[in-house]
């Protein structure tokens, strides 16, 4: 790992390249949606859920590169790294023109036989599909580059690029407003700032002499591994946005359609707060595969008690937040017919907002060691089991039933996860219990402030979590620092 970047720089820098663009995307939607109209704006969220969901066409060797560069740093096997990196960005690279070429293959399809775009549209929006289609191979080239990046602690260039092309990712179509509202000419624009962007990425790498053709080969040995490794991490990727996304479509077809938005909007806003425990585990994540790849390997247990520690003192006040001020929040933000529907909605996902952020770090772990096996089976099995739970809360509790479901799943993967963990990694195992133990102490008393109506309790309550988890937080903040640069 490189030396001298600490682990709150990290974190820092990784918050600020997600949540800048973010807030200025509040800005640039409503001037979007009206620049653009309904159709060619949902055409625009299409452009860019797209170059998000291709992005798992580099097939999780972005992550397999990251993993296997960082145990090697520091080690015997450092001299692997230019063949490894070479091997890996060619792979990911031909998996990005792959992936171009589906685009192209069914973007007619996609508009028109599934979307239903007719006429002059379909024209337009097939041609800035086909734009799209030629920036895909650099979209997910960036993966494996980041990758590279993130194994060599190179945090603060990735969040400056990132932060570059997630305001362009808002900011250009609004200046294309100036010309015109065709797609063909938002999609130039947001093709270039992917090219332009993955140079970036390049020119890092370049400097920092971390990727070289030079006396570097491609090796069979090595495609093999990737190819194992990021198979299941693409079982993961796949599965685990489906049952995301899955919830609100079950609602519209066992419910009503017209109960959606009050599922809906509640559990967008806090996917989005997801920013905040990714930031935490991109940084551990090559710290964990360079501790458990290294000599180092007796910090391990300690390093994954102080990350999960970090973890639940960093997303507890949110949660308790969320499920003390719900319904007064809600009904300042929609109304209070929205604050009556989804109140309770707001509370349990907020429980399981926490879980899930806790279970990032054995997730992580075990990706970290070698085995994305695991949590990729661990995400086929709970498939079907989480559309079990769907359906029978569903029926009984009505939309907060997905609420819950949800919630029970995220405990599920969470308890799992632990358990697992301390099974394949035995030296992780009374962290693990540790971790549960303390945060059941935590959830069964935020269940029970669901019943407290008070406005002054939920003042005093809040307040206090935010102090008691604040200051345990500065404090694992500044130890961890300490410990994280002894690591580096």
């Amino acid at each position: 790992m490189a030396k001298g970047k600490g682990f709150i720089q990290n974190i820092s820098w990784n918050l600020l390249g997600a949540i800048f663009p973010l807030v200025v995307s509040i800005y640039a939607i409503p001037k979007l949606i009206a620049g653009y109209g309904d159709v060619r704006f949902g055409l625009l969220t299409l452009i860019w859920s797209i170059i998000g969901y291709f992005s798992i066409f580099d097939f999780g060797m972005g992550r397999a590169l990251t993993k296997l560069v960082a145990e090697r740093l520091g080690t015997e096997q450092e001299d692997e790294l230019p063949d490894l990196t070479l091997t890996s960005v060619f792979l990911i690279g031909l998996m990005g023109i792959i992936a171009g070429i589906v685009l192209i293959l069914s973007s007619k399809a996609i508009l028109g036989n599934f979307l239903h775009i007719e006429g002059a549209l379909l024209e337009e929006s097939q041609k800035a599909l086909q734009i799209l289609a030629l920036a895909l191979p650099t979209v997910v080239l960036q993966a494996g580059i980041i990758g590279l990046l993130e194994a060599h602690n190179e945090f603060r260039a990735i969040s400056t690029i990132r932060l570059f092309l997630g305001l362009f990712n808002f900011l250009g179509p609004v200046v294309a407003l100036y010309w015109s509202n065709d797609l063909y000419i938002v999609t130039l624009i947001l093709a270039a700032a992917r090219i332009i962007s993955t140079g970036l990425y390049l020119n890092r790498c370049f400097r920092l002499n971390i990727l070289t053709f030079r006396n570097a080969q491609i090796k069979f040995l090595y495609c093999k591994y990737l190819f194992r490794y990021g198979a299941w991490v693409t079982v993961s990727n796949v599965i685990s946005p489906l049952m995301v996304q899955l919830d609100r479509f079950i609602i519209g077809s066992f419910i009503s359609v017209s109960k959606i938005a009050y599922y809906t909007v509640p559990a967008d806003a806090i996917n989005k707060l997801s920013v905040a425990p990714t930031a935490l585990i991109s940084v551990m994540f090559p710290t964990f595969a360079n501790v458990w790849g290294s000599s180092k390997r007796e910090d391990g247990s300690s390093l994954f008690w102080r990350t999960s520690v970090v973890m639940l003192n960093a997303i507890l006040p949110v949660c308790v937040i969320f499920v003390l001020f719900a319904n007064e929040g809600l009904s300042l933000w929609l109304g209070e017919t929205f604050a009556i529907e989804s109140t309770a909605i707001v509370q349990f996902l907020s429980i399981g907002f926490l879980l899930n952020s806790l279970a990032r770090v054995p997730h992580a772990l075990l990706q970290s060691v070698g085995r994305p096996d695991i949590t990729a089976k661990l995400h086929i099995i709970e498939l079907p089991l989480y559309l079990l739970a769907l359906w029978l809360l569903l029926s009984d509790w009505g939309v907060q039933g997905a609420a819950v479901a949800w919630s029970f799943r995220m405990f599920i993967d969470f308890f799992l996860l632990l358990f697992i963990s301390g099974k394949t990694l035995p030296e992780v195992k009374p962290a693990c219990n540790k971790i549960l133990i303390v945060t059941l102490l935590a959830i069964v008393p935020i269940i029970g402030t669901m019943l407290i109506t008070d406005l002054t309790w939920k003042i005093i309550i809040a307040v206090l979590v935010i102090i008691i988890s604040g200051a345990t937080l500065f404090k694992q903040l500044i130890s961890f620092q300490s410990h994280y640069l002894k690591l580096a």
